[in-house]
């Protein structure tokens, strides 16, 4: 029936990670939504056909990609290239689609999951001793890593994943020609990261961007599945499913580190399709916290910047001391 392409990625905007992320080569670039040039510490690409509304993917399948654009650890580190194009480097991820077939009159209904992780291998592993087993530290390396993963030479340090996890529901009204998109983004809150969809005719949606929280040292232990971002939008189609130039959204919003509402922003609802997707290309991704220093220029302690989104108006002296509550997020069931 219809085709479409679901791109997740989670890049670093700035030439180089901060203190926070010991120095190592960032992605420098803006948020975006084009297939090429647009590097990532990890990204997926997930073939969605609608015709094939029960299916599992891994990165073995053809139609699901996972990878890793090149990184190079800081000068004092000693200048270490990684290319991730071997099989015990590249990130890993698992997929699935499940709903109900196409309905001519009615409404097809699809989730689409999807759930990326990646390490680091920039880092000089190979001067550092087997600390896993040397040491029989297993329980705290799987915890780190979020799974027991096999040790191999580019996996001796405790170097913990980058997860991300994306939700998706599309209501296909074929009838109407309107479709009803649901895009859930959680995961770490380091770096920043993006969801996007395109159609088979090469129409481009953007779904959720995130401003990332904290530092690597400190977002990346363990798997914590923050809600990052959520959109909720209806988008006119034609018969071929392909999207049209109209849409109406009904919330979008990135929780880390504030509670920013894109819609109160752009104070309107009703966007075309260019005006929605510049929405979110014109933020800053390097947007200045506390004292004017980017979010991952804070101390590198490892698990102490696991912190709730709050609401930027209620950003006061308080919030620098008091747990944020879920009172911080007026706005939105999560």
């Amino acid at each position: 029936m219809s085709i479409y392409y679901i791109f997740e990625r989670a890049f670093h905007p700035d030439e180089g990670f901060g203190l926070g992320g010991f120095g190592f080569k960032g992605d420098n670039r803006q948020f975006s939504f084009m297939d090429d040039g647009a590097s990532s510490r990890v990204w997926s690409m997930l073939e969605v056909d609608t015709s094939q509304w029960q299916k599992e993917f891994d990165q073995t399948s053809d139609e699901f990609i996972v990878e890793s654009d090149p990184s190079k650890a800081p000068t004092y580190l000693g200048n270490r290239y990684e290319g991730y194009d071997s099989v015990d480097t590249r990130p890993t991820g698992v997929a699935r689609v499940s709903g109900g077939p196409p309905v001519a009159d009615g409404i097809q209904s699809l989730t689409i999951q999807i759930a990326t992780r990646g390490k680091n291998h920039a880092f000089p592993t190979e001067y550092i001793a087997d600390l896993r087993g040397g040491t029989g530290v297993d329980r705290l390396y799987d915890w780190l890593g979020g799974e027991s993963i096999p040790m191999n030479p580019e996996s001796r340090l405790l170097i913990p994943d980058l997860d991300v996890q994306v939700g998706i529901t599309l209501l296909i009204d074929r009838h109407r020609k309107k479709m009803s998109i649901t895009s859930n983004l959680t995961g770490d809150g380091f770096p920043n990261s993006e969801v996007f969809i395109h159609d088979n005719a090469g129409g481009k949606l953007m779904l959720n961007t995130h401003h990332r929280i904290g530092s690597a040292a400190g977002q990346l232990i363990g798997n914590h599945r923050h809600l990052l971002a959520a959109t909720q939008l209806t988008i006119d189609i034609d018969d071929a499913g392909n999207f049209g130039d109209s849409l109406t959204a009904v919330r979008c919003v990135d929780f880390m580190p504030w509670d920013t509402d894109l819609l109160e922003i752009a104070g309107t609802t009703s966007f075309s399709l260019a005006n929605w997707n510049g929405l979110h290309i014109a933020r800053d991704p390097t947007e200045e916290g506390i004292f004017g220093l980017d979010t991952d220029d804070a101390l590198p302690i490892p698990g102490a910047d696991h912190r709730w989104p709050r609401d930027r108006r209620d950003a006061g002296l308080r919030n620098l001391f008091d747990e944020p509550a879920l009172s911080d997020l007026p706005h939105w069931n999560h």
